[in-house]
């Protein structure tokens, strides 16, 4: 439970960011995200990465509980877990250099299609995320409803 819980907050709160948050900051020009990402990257950096590291251990540790009453179901929570744990690599490897970018230039770059290039690369890397996110929480979910 603990897993699916953790998982879906995170899925949730990625599916926020990146289908309401961004797109509204979006409409008022690259300039209003550009000022708000480092606010917005450090509040939710903590919470996202925790939730993560939870979600992902729990649910591959239950999968090997579970495994031994059902393989099947062993396999399912596996396979949600692995989705978890799969996003913090792709997280340190994949998007922190762009995050980095963003916050060390935050007040310095005025160049507006390098803010906005690197913005869509960000939402672009931050969507990824979210889609994992939904495909490991929507998982847990038909795990808890079929093998339980």
């Amino acid at each position: 439970i603990i897993s699916t819980i953790s998982s879906g907050i995170f899925a949730g709160a990625a599916a926020y960011i990146s289908f309401s948050e961004v797109p509204a900051l979006n409409k008022s020009g690259p300039n209003e995200l550009w000022r708000f990402f480092p606010y917005m990257y450090s509040n939710a950096a903590k919470m996202q990465a925790s939730l993560t590291v939870v979600s992902g251990i729990t649910g591959i540790i239950y999968s090997l509980r579970i495994s031994e009453l059902s393989p099947i179901a062993g396999r399912v929570w596996l396979g949600a877990g692995l989705c978890f744990v799969g996003i913090v690599p792709y997280t340190i490897f994949l998007m922190m250099p762009t995050n980095k970018r963003i916050i060390e230039s935050n007040k310095t770059l005025d160049n507006e299609a390098e803010k906005t290039a690197l913005l869509t690369k960000w939402s672009k890397l931050h969507l990824v995320r979210t889609v994992v996110s939904l495909a490991g929480f929507s998982t847990m979910v038909y795990a808890l409803v079929k093998y339980s």
